[in-house]
């Protein structure tokens, strides 16, 4: 029977990558997007986050570059469509989970962005920010 692929994070990260499910191989070996030749390696480094593509064995350096990795599913197939609908379901509400214990452990709800206000006002006009999406058109976090 396929195994889970444990969650790769760290205390510092900066960006989470979520797959939908572990394949199989992904789950029997233990590794995020273990199979040989798998685009995301390459991707990561074409993107610029990696100094070199790593293989899928060297993912273990991730969290120390800020980078983590999970899935929406936890549950190894051989392709996302053995999954249900509820499995997606309870997937997505794990997710945000670890997104906030992720985002305490950092004290990014905490975080303050800053941008000067043109024209007449000397001052910073200040925005707590818990998610990009609460950043609105207009307002750029420096």
């Amino acid at each position: 029977m396929p195994l889970a692929v444990p969650d790769l994070v760290g205390p510092d990260l900066r960006l989470l990558f979520c797959g939908i499910n572990p394949g199989t191989l992904s789950g029997q070996l233990g590794l995020h997007f273990a199979r040989s030749g798998n685009r995301f390696w390459k991707l990561l480094h074409a993107a610029g986050f990696t100094d070199a593509v790593l293989l899928p064995s060297e993912q273990h350096i991730l969290p120390s570059l800020g980078i983590g990795i999970t899935n929406l599913v936890e549950r190894a197939t051989a392709g996302a469509r053995d999954l249900h609908n509820a499995e997606l379901g309870d997937g997505a509400r794990r997710l945000e989970a670890k997104v906030t214990t992720l985002r305490h452990r950092r004290d990014q709800e905490t975080a303050v962005a800053r941008r000067r206000i043109d024209g007449a006002h000397d001052g910073q006009r200040l925005v707590r920010v818990r998610n990009f999406r609460q950043l609105r058109p207009g307002i750029r976090s420096f």
